[in-house]
């Protein structure tokens, strides 16, 4: 069963999971290339037949890398142009070591790789159920590297609300506010709730974007250069998987609209700027 008390909607965690689920659970992190399976999966575990349709009809789209080069592509031309980046030296002043950025570093990696495949993976999906039919549009036909690679690492324990401290809760609260569709809590800022000095400076910098940069243009743009992407995938979406009921029907497609105009489309579009703000941990010296 899930558990309210962690994830923000109904869901059944990692370490819930057995079966077939626990088994899809493992493909959905080999395929995706991270350390940690991301909550819309988590969620689709809840309503019956959805979590295998899901992941059945997009499968083939990680077997030819399909998905994963159309992620880097938008991933690239959705780079964001800004100056806002956290030094070293800054990052130091607030007591952050060299381990606890590579540690960080995973949870922003491991997001950003994610987040741009499952918004097109659910847009994909969304576009099969609602039947829209292919149009002739541009195609991206250019080669893309996988620059980021899979992301190897631990992740840190998945901190519920009850179990932070009252002002870091506070603090991840804030944060969800910014950019709006606040009603599911992201998975990331729980993540980071390990370092709230870090989340201090992450409110400082999405805050003087959406106040300065118009965060709700890029959301909007992202998700909708996302969609584009997903059309030109579904003559690779496998048609022979078991369908879902009416009613499951009902219950998936109102789970990924959810997802994808809110939690999930403003994150795509927050983790790349994070992620642009960040420096290199190359150099960072191997003790903390």
């Amino acid at each position: 069963m899930s558990d309210q008390r962690t994830d923000p909607v109904a869901a059944i965690t990692e370490d819930e999971a057995f079966g077939e689920t626990a088994r899809i659970y493992r493909d959905i992190r080999e395929s995706l290339g991270v350390p940690v399976v991301n909550l819309i999966w988590r969620h689709l575990a809840t309503v019956p037949g959805a979590l295998p349709w899901a992941w059945d009809s997009l499968k083939p789209l990680y077997v030819s890398g399909a998905i994963t080069e159309a992620a880097v592509l938008l991933r690239a031309s959705l780079r964001p142009d800004q100056n806002l980046v956290f030094s070293f030296s800054t990052l130091k002043s607030v007591s952050l070591s060299p381990d606890d950025l590579r540690s960080i570093t995973v949870v922003l990696n491991s997001y950003e790789r994610s987040n741009f495949l499952n918004l097109i993976a659910l847009n994909a999906l969304l576009a099969k159920i609602d039947g829209v039919e292919i149009r002739e549009r541009d195609r991206l036909s250019q080669f893309a590297t996988d620059e980021k690679g899979v992301v190897h690492g631990e992740m840190p324990e998945l901190l519920t609300l009850s179990n932070m401290e009252a002002d870091v809760r506070d603090l991840v609260e804030e944060l969800n506010q910014i950019g709006g569709r606040s009603d599911i809590m992201p998975s990331m800022y729980r993540h980071l709730a390990h370092w709230p000095q870090y989340l201090g400076l992450l409110h400082v910098l999405v805050k003087t974007i959406e106040t300065e940069s118009g965060l709700e243009s890029q959301i909007v743009n992202t998700i909708e250069e996302a969609r584009t992407a997903a059309v030109q995938l579904l003559p690779q979406l496998a048609n022979d998987v078991e369908p879902l009921t009416a009613a499951s029907e009902l219950e998936v497609r109102d789970a990924l609209s959810r997802f994808i105009e809110g939690t999930l489309g403003k994150m795509t579009t927050i983790i790349q700027l994070v992620s642009a703000a960040m420096p290199s941990t190359e150099q960072l010296p191997r003790n903390s």
